[in-house]
């Protein structure tokens, strides 16, 4: 079926909304869960999740885009109209689901998210006056520079790899 980008593109200012629009459930709850999570924990690490939230929006917002111009050029291709069979390769990857042979990298992260934030919260519950004197040395700042300079790291790793 056919599908609006300006549906699209506007129901994805809602982080998740855009991606249920065009019937990607997984991938628009786990961005609505993800920006939920950032809001939740922006009191506690004030510096590092708004960052991670516009990430999350802008991501959001423009895979929506790119989802719905997929999914419109494999409508056309199956209504018979002429597609570029590069662009169908394209396509191919953006929609095709992963395979319970190939585990999605995605789910790797979020698992490892979900365990350090929950390593966080019981941190602050349990050591809360060390809490108080790591927020006053701005740790979000330095935790949020750790984890840019560790995505530098990962992805000079992979091109030198040739990935």
């Amino acid at each position: 079926m056919y599908k609006s980008k300006a549906v699209s593109f506007f129901l994805s200012f809602v982080p998740g909304v855009g991606h249920l629009y065009l019937g990607l459930q997984q991938r628009g709850l786990a961005l609505m869960g993800s920006a939920f999570l950032c809001i939740v924990l922006m009191p506690m690490f004030p510096l590092i999740f708004p960052f991670v939230l516009a990430m999350i929006w802008f991501f959001g917002l423009f895979d929506a885009l790119q989802q719905t111009t997929a999914m419109n050029r494999r409508f056309n291709h199956a209504r018979g109209d002429s597609t570029d069979d590069e662009e169908m390769i394209v396509d191919d990857l953006l929609l095709s689901p992963r395979t319970a042979s190939r585990p999605s990298i995605p789910s790797l992260w979020t698992g490892i998210i979900f365990i350090a934030v929950g390593i966080v919260l019981l941190f602050h519950i349990l050591f809360p006056h060390l809490w108080s004197w790591l927020s006053s040395r701005h740790i979000g700042a330095v935790i949020l520079a750790l984890v840019i300079i560790g995505f530098g790291v990962y992805y000079l790793r992979r091109h030198w790899r040739g990935e």
